[in-house]
């Protein structure tokens, strides 16, 4: 009897001393690190006409109630439709890094005559499939799409809205349709709508994944 409580004696003596160890080396090994945020002045997504200059309107960075330099990188050609992003990012007193960005879409007018903006039931032509698709006007003859691809990749198979391809629809003095700025972030694939023609609420074209070299009919059909 006297063995076998010197037995249990030995092993609560020997939990409590291992406890004790893990106390000892889990402690004051946990901190908290506040990363920065930011204060972005103006928009987050802006739009100019080409041959107008950016006028970078600033951001601001803290920590924990405390400023931060901020760096910014990126630039903008005012003179070349294109688009463009400057980031800006600041370091915290632990090193950590943060960063926001803002889009720059500089964009070249076309001819107002057709509006072709509102929501689109998107359809890949050979699989019969696709999702909704938003035209947005953003400037006299100049559209932004949501997505060239008809919404096949995005929401048809779930991809995300990263295999989406954002891009613009122009429409010309003489009735044509020209697309540009088109782009799929999920491959860093540019991408284009060719052949585009209108009637009424449907619009059809051939979406060309350039740099894959591969493509497919796409109609996009209005939603009333």
């Amino acid at each position: 009897m006297y063995k076998y409580l010197t037995y249990i004696g030995l092993v609560i003596f020997t939990t409590v001393l291992i406890s004790s160890c893990k106390k000892e080396t889990t402690k004051d090994i946990s901190e908290v690190t506040y990363y920065a945020t930011f204060d972005m002045k103006g928009d987050a997504y802006i739009i100019l006409e080409k041959g107008t200059p950016y006028v970078e309107p600033g951001v601001t960075a803290s920590a924990d109630g405390v400023d931060l330099p901020v760096v910014i990188e990126g630039s903008v050609d005012a003179d070349v439709p294109a688009v463009y992003y400057i980031t800006y990012s600041a370091v915290n007193d632990d090193g950590y890094n943060a960063m926001v960005e803002r889009k720059i879409r500089v964009i070249e007018y076309g001819f107002d005559g057709t509006d072709i903006s509102g929501t689109y039931a998107g359809i890949r032509v050979n699989k019969d499939k696709g999702g909704t698709v938003t035209i947005t006007k953003i400037g006299p003859g100049v559209y932004e799409i949501d997505d060239i691809l008809g919404g096949y990749y995005w929401q048809a198979v779930s991809y995300g809205p990263n295999y989406a391809a954002n891009g613009i629809f122009t429409e010309n003095a003489d009735g044509t349709w020209t697309s540009s700025q088109g782009y799929v972030p999920g491959w860093g694939d540019p991408t284009e709508a060719q052949d585009i023609v209108i009637d009424g609420g449907t619009i059809a074209y051939f979406a060309l994944m350039i740099e894959a070299d591969f493509g497919f009919d796409v109609t996009l059909t209005k939603q009333e």
